[in-house]
Formats: structure tokens, C-alpha cells, sequence
């Protein structure tokens, strides 16, 4: 599920007139939540529509599947929870704090004229000093501010009960995660957004560091956000240092960590790695054929990724070496 496709549906297809209307932050997320919840409809509906195979060799290791004398794609096993991820939460929450802030709290445009703007893709003759302001604005995701935490919850929360009620064909729920991979395929699809991104630019990831956040303050953030309920289907810190950094930081870094796990997350992700190693790796694939990476929870052989994946880690690691 994209939480970023609902708030570009509701401002692509409504008129000037309706957007016009909206005279508060309330009534814009209240309209986000309709388109939202369209959404949500449609995914169900797709997985009502799935026909799960057959497993015999995996309903054989499942006692209840056993018990029953049914296959586990016929509802065999006690638990037939379904998992979905997500994308782009961190695009719609900066989105939605953009327009509030510009457009209600400051009121220094007008949502009409900044629409018109992305629609067009924030043409860069046109309207690049309105793109470098909502690109760059602050607070933003990923901080330790009320507003900002407060938006995220609210977007969470607002899915969890758009899925709550669900019940598939054998009693199992849906259980969504906030980490997708699938972030850097899915960005043609979906419009320019008021965070700054332009079309076919990836998504974020659900929390990763840039050189404009600290590492202490991204694990505040997370520590506040709400993953009770449904939302545990992989939420990952994603942070990145260079070999160097451990060697010379390695009593700040453990401190760091122990600190971080008293505060509470879901799951952090640490890559240590250079981007010179990286850049090798990419150009000369037998130079480092043992070389593993994290990737959205999961860890893999770096040679393995796609290139977009390979290229998105080498940025990373030239952006938090300040290169």
C-alpha cells in the first residue's frame, strides 16, 4: 500500500474549486482518509482474490495442518494472518506538514497554486525557489518534533483502522509493516509530491539517516512512534557508518546502541561499509564476492542486489561521508 497514492489521487483528480474549499489541516486529512480508505478497498479486494497453492511439505511441519488433515493454502494451520508492506510514509508525512504549515498555519500560498506547481513536476525555470523550500523545510521526518510525530501516528493509525476489520476466508487478519523494497520500482506510478520529489525520483525508505539528522535524534524519533495493534509486519532503522567511524567512535557507538534499545525500537539495520569497497564491488563484482549488505531487514551478497539497489547503497554511503 502507498500512503503517498491517496493524498496525489485526491489532489490530481479534484477541482481548484473543491481544494479551495478545504479550510483547515483537519479538513485535508479528513479528505486524505476517504481516498485512503479507497485504497485500502482495492488491496483487499485483490487479496480476496488470490488462490493460494498448494504446500503439502509445509502443511506436513505445521501441527494444526496435521491435526485438521488440510493444506495450510486451504486454512489448515490455527494463524492465516496476512502481511503487506507499505511505501512512501515518509514522502506523505512531509507532504501533509508541508501544505499544513505553507498553506493553513503561514497561509502564504494558496494549495491551488502550489498544486499547479506540482503537477507540473516543479518545472525548474518556473518554480524552483517554491521546490527548494518545501525540498528542504523543517522539521521533517525522521525528527524529534511533536508536530512531525504526531502526523506519522496519525497516518499509521489512520491505515490500521481503514484494515482492522478485515477478516480473510480463514479467519486470519492483516498485519502491515512500514520497510518495502519495492520504494525504488514504484516511483513512475505516482505524481511529484509536496516533499520535494519529483516523478520518477524513489521513494524514502521507512527510516534512514541523511546527513542532516543525527544518529540519537532518528532513534528518538522512532522510539515515538506507535507499532502497537497491526503494525509489525517490519519497521527498519536503516543506518549506515564507515569501518573508520566504528574504529574511532567504538565506545560512543556501543553507547549509542544500548541507549537506542532502552528507548525501544523494532528492528535497526546497520551496514558498515565504505563507499570506496562499494564502488568496487559494483565495477569489479570478483573483487568482493563475499561482500553482505543489509537491505530492507533482510541481508544479502551485495553482487546479488539490482543495480538500482547497488546504486542507491553507494549514494548513501558518498552522502554520509560527505562526499
Amino acid at each position: 500500500i502507498s500512503f503517498l497514492k491517496p493524498l496525489n489521487e485526491f489532489l490530481d483528480t479534484e477541482t481548484p474549486q473543491v481544494l479551495d474549499m478545504l479550510d483547515n489541516y483537519d479538513e485535508l486529512f479528513n479528505s486524505y482518509k476517504y481516498y485512503l480508505k479507497k485504497e485500502v478497498e482495492s488491496v483487499i479486494e485483490t487479496l480476496d482474490d488470490v488462490v493460494w497453492n498448494e504446500d503439502p511439505l509445509l502443511s506436513l511441519f505445521i501441527d494444526d495442518c496435521n491435526d485438521n488433515q488440510m493444506d495450510i493454502s486451504k486454512g489448515g494451520a490455527k494463524y492465516n494472518h496476512y502481511g503487506i508492506t507499505t511505501i512512501a510514509l515518509e514522502n506523505t508525512v512531509n507532504s501533509l506538514y508541508n501544505i499544513k504549515k505553507l498553506v493553513f498555519d503561514d497561509k502564504k500560498y494558496k494549495l491551488t497554486d502550489l498544486n499547479k506547481m506540482r503537477r507540473n513536476n516543479f518545472k525548474k525555470d518556473k518554480y524552483q525557489d517554491v521546490y527548494n523550500i518545501l525540498r528542504d523545510m523543517k522539521p521533517c521526518f525522521g525528527m524529534d518534533d511533536r508536530e512531525i510525530i504526531n502526523i506519522t501516528n496519525d497516518v499509521i493509525q489512520l491505515l490500521e483502522d481503514c484494515l482492522k476489520e478485515y477478516t480473510n476466508e480463514f479467519g486470519g487478519k492483516i498485519k502491515f509493516g512500514l520497510t518495502n523494497s519495492s520504494y525504488m520500482f514504484l516511483d513512475d506510478e505516482i505524481s511529484a509530491s509536496f516533499d520535494g520529489r519529483k516523478v520518477v525520483e524513489p521513494f524514502n525508505p521507512y527510516i534512514s539517516l541523511d546527513t542532516d539528522k543525527d544518529f540519537t535524534e532518528v532513534l528518538r524519533f522512532a522510539s515515538k512512534i506507535d507499532l502497537g495493534g497491526c503494525k509489525f509486519n517490519g519497521n527498519v532503522i536503516d543506518l549506515m557508518f564507515t569501518p573508520n567511524f566504528i574504529k574511532n567512535h567504538f565506545d560512543e557507538l556501543t553507547d549509542f546502541i544500548i541507549s537506542s534499545i532502552q528507548s525501544g525500537f523494532f528492528q535497526l539495520q546497520i551496514n558498515v561499509v565504505s563507499s570506496k569497497t562499494l564502488i568496487e564491488a559494483k565495477e569489479e563484482p570478483e573483487t568482493h564476492p563475499n561482500l553482505i549488505v543489509k537491505f530492507c531487514g533482510f541481508s544479502t551478497f551485495f553482487n546479488d542486489l539490482p543495480k538500482e539497489h547497488q546504486i542507491l547503497l553507494i549514494n548513501r554511503a558518498l552522502k554520509i561521508e560527505g562526499k
